[in-house]
């Protein structure tokens, strides 16, 4: 384990923004942070990254709090804040070269690792540039270059895509998942999708708490309480208080109920599956099925589910 928060807590006056957070970082994952606005998800990576200090809990790096060398911990940093905060008057080679020497790096570290992530993140045009003339996604990049220059081992990044147009987004997530072959990466994120794509496991953070963690199909199936199949037959002579009865019999079905135009409505556990049965009666039966189809949660219901505001009174 690279990157470890236990118990991590954080209030602003009567405001509690973390209430006992706990997460990990491994080498060669991404993941994704979500949560809506307010939830504790800049709190959490300001605390990680040594900016802020928790009320209580630990982070450890390799196994050791960050406090017994934050020197040697920062070196193993890069943070990519959600505002990327960039000097727009610096020419891009000017401002990374600058970030070089505030990180401790010498003349030959700092040639070689802008070579490196002028490579990783295409900005050999833009290195000559005044930063102020670049666009968004330019200067998320360069942004990403600064937190790369020294080569760390843990990637923290606040909102990467936030305000790009959908080719600069593709761009910033593929340089992403590339960079995730040799780094651990905490990607705070927005956007569901996004941690679809890119994430090998999601954390969700409601109200200061941890609500959900693991991958994405996990957490979507384990937060479904009941699925819906609808199933559309004909047959000519169609009973459907029978046809009701028959598929009520399958041991996967928890009810069923018929409309009018000879659709059934099925009830069934999402750990369970009562397709295979249905089309085994449906060919004893005689039954032609024109339309089966099954709806299930997505991970955008189940973020909505889980990061419903609690109602205090």
């Amino acid at each position: 384990m690279l990157l470890e928060a236990r118990d991590i807590s954080k209030t602003y006056g009567p405001a509690r923004a973390l209430a006992g957070v706990s997460l990990s970082l491994n080498p060669g994952e991404v993941v994704g942070y979500l949560g809506p606005n307010g939830a504790g998800k800049t709190t959490t990576m300001k605390i990680l990254t040594g900016f802020l200090k928790s009320d209580s809990g630990s982070v450890r790096y390799r196994g050791k709090p960050i406090s017994d060398n934050p020197i040697l911990y920062r070196k193993a940093l890069g943070y990519l804040p959600e505002n990327n905060p960039l000097y727009d008057e610096m020419r891009v080679s000017e401002y990374l070269g600058w970030s070089g020497k505030i990180n401790g790096m010498g003349r030959g570290a700092i040639e070689s690792g802008l070579a490196r992530v002028t490579r990783s993140c295409e900005l050999q045009s833009a290195l000559p540039k005044k930063i102020k003339e670049l666009s968004k996604g330019f200067r998320q990049r360069v942004g990403l270059a600064q937190a790369l220059l020294h080569d760390p081992d843990i990637l923290i990044l606040d909102e990467p895509t936030s305000g790009l147009d959908p080719n600069q987004i593709a761009e910033i997530r593929g340089l992403i998942r590339q960079l995730a072959q040799s780094k651990a990466i905490l990607l705070s994120t927005h956007i569901l999708s996004e941690a679809e794509t890119i994430a090998d496991r999601i954390i969700i953070l409601a109200e200061g708490r941890i609500v959900a963690e693991g991958p994405v199909a996990t957490i979507a199936k384990s937060n479904q309480n009941l699925a819906t199949l609808t199933l559309h037959l004909y047959h000519p002579n169609m009973d459907t208080a029978a046809v009701e009865a028959a598929i009520n019999s399958i041991a996967e079905v928890l009810s069923v109920s018929s409309s009018n135009d000879a659709g059934f409505s099925i009830q069934f556990n999402p750990e369970s599956d009562p397709r295979r049965g249905i089309l085994e009666m449906a060919y004893r039966e005689g039954w032609v099925i024109m339309g089966m189809n099954a709806d299930q949660k997505d991970i955008e219901d189940v973020f909505r589910q889980l990061t419903k505001p609690s109602i205090t009174t």
